[in-house]
């Protein structure tokens, strides 16, 4: 059913729910903050960024969903703004279906709980990072907090230009704190993409 801890296996998805597929072009908005929300989206192929005014949220990627939170919250409309960050193709969910089969299937719910609690510590944790920590800890926060919600050190699935981006940092002084990572063998940058070889002395350098 899933294809790692976070991520569902498309051909899953596609048997568990009537969709249409649309496809959206590097730069286009898919949902705005505060526009009526009648579907949640599953990630065929591509990348999205999610953002709260001028906040980076994250980054949504193939076989994850996006926009299950607005779903599941009370209201009628999207609490976050996505855009693509590269040609995707996505398939779209009436948000009525989403929600029977998170009740039909108690397999694919309480999976769904699962990755909407490590979400939302997450985002609980980056604002917390914002009013207490200096841009390096934000830096070295961003990288623990994800290595923790792919459960994945090795592939932290993030380029340095998505690391400035959810931290607020320059692509400067976020290239400099990770070679200086880099030099002490803390993490390894092979083609821009960052894995940890050390995640307890990273979350020692926080403490």
């Amino acid at each position: 059913m899933k294809a790692s801890n976070i991520y569902f296996d498309i051909n899953y998805i596609q048997s568990l729910f009537s969709y249409e597929l649309i496809e959206v072009v590097k730069g286009e908005i898919l949902f705005r903050e505060g526009e009526i929300n009648n579907n949640v989206f599953f990630i065929k192929s591509g990348k999205l960024k999610v953002s709260k005014k001028e906040n980076v949220i994250g980054f949504t990627r193939e076989n994850e969903f996006i926009g299950i939170t607005s779903c599941l919250c009370e209201g009628n409309y999207f609490y976050f703004t996505s855009c693509a960050c590269e040609n995707s193709i996505l398939l779209k969910i009436d948000k009525t279906n989403f929600k029977k089969a998170l009740t039909d299937n108690p397999e694919f719910g309480k999976i769904m709980i699962e990755i909407l609690c490590r979400r939302i510590k997450i985002t609980d944790n980056k604002t917390k990072s914002y009013a207490t920590h200096n841009t390096e800890e934000r830096i070295l926060n961003e990288l623990i907090n994800n290595a923790v919600f792919e459960c994945d050190t090795q592939n932290t699935n993030l380029s340095i230009a998505e690391l400035s981006e959810l931290t607020g940092v320059s692509t400067v002084k976020v290239s400099t704190v990770l070679q200086g990572l880099s030099a002490n063998n803390i993490i390894k940058i092979i083609d821009q993409r960052i894995s940890i070889v050390d995640l307890e002395t990273l979350k020692l350098l926080i403490d």
